[in-house]
């Protein structure tokens, strides 16, 4: 599960860096469960964000290295929680540890998945980004959360899958079609889930909306429990521009980013 401290440091990164940079929070990196703390980036020069070249998505394991994909480089950065550069994991391709246009990562039980949208699969790798297992998609995947058993993928054909945290080969996991659930959601980018593994979240940019799901026995319902921002682009209270990402604390409150504005968005259910 991606952490509330990293829509903190999105937000962060995209006033001080020179990209579209978004920075990461600590986590335990075991189940994800948020340290709160909250990482303040200098723009003096003493770190090494300027090495980001438009980063996607962050993550850390449990040893406070802060892990960044570079959509267009299709690669991993690695950084120690001081901001020092270590390496890069990854590199274009199709092998286990190669990827094409990643979207987003999660770390769990020190464990990398990765959602390799444009090789239509998600790619598990170890810290030291040595390969795990692959598990291909029928459609590109754009998000992935993990629980303590199951794997949650969200498609660019507006579908969440589910399936074990294990998985490998070719998806044979359960789907809910996001459009067919009582409200209109497109285009998801990222998806999150509680730590009692009994909701999800998921972030539409193209829907300007970010919306919660129920979970039955770990399996999405299709029921939504909530929605905020409206299917139409707004500057006021509660809307969204661009519903960039969205995230749950350890007490299910909801922070959402909207890089757009430049604005973190909260609210609780």
């Amino acid at each position: 599960m991606e952490q509330i401290l990293k829509i903190v440091i999105f937000m962060l990164l995209i006033l001080i860096a020179p990209a579209n940079s978004k920075a990461p929070p600590p986590g335990t990196g075991t189940s994800d469960t948020p340290a709160n703390i909250m990482i303040m980036l200098d723009n003096s020069g003493s770190m090494a964000w300027g090495l980001l070249e438009g980063p996607a998505d962050v993550a850390v394991d449990s040893s406070g290295n802060i892990y960044v994909i570079e959509y267009a480089k299709h690669s991993i950065k690695q950084f120690n929680s001081s901001g020092t550069f270590i390496k890069n994991i990854g590199s274009y391709g199709s092998g286990c540890n190669q990827f094409n246009l990643p979207r987003q990562l999660t770390i769990y039980n020190n464990e990398i998945y990765i959602a390799d949208t444009s090789n239509y699969r998600i790619v598990v790798v170890d810290i030291n980004g040595n390969c795990k297992r692959t598990l291909s998609f029928f459609d590109p995947p754009t998000g992935v959360a993990v629980s303590s058993a199951y794997m949650y993928v969200t498609t660019s054909a507006n579908y969440i899958y589910t399936t074990s945290k294990t998985a490998s080969g070719s998806i044979q996991g359960q789907a809910v079609n996001t459009q067919n659930s009582g409200t209109y959601l497109s285009s998801v980018n990222s998806i999150d889930v509680n730590n009692a593994g009994t909701k999800l979240i998921t972030a539409s940019p193209y829907n300007h909306q970010i919306v919660v799901w129920t979970l039955s026995s770990g399996i999405p319902t299709g029921a939504v429990v909530s929605v905020a921002g409206t299917s139409t682009s707004s500057r006021a209270a509660g809307t969204f521009l661009n519903a960039f990402d969205a995230v749950f604390d350890s007490s299910d409150n909801i922070y959402a980013s909207d890089p757009t504005q430049t604005t973190i968005y909260t609210n609780s259910i």
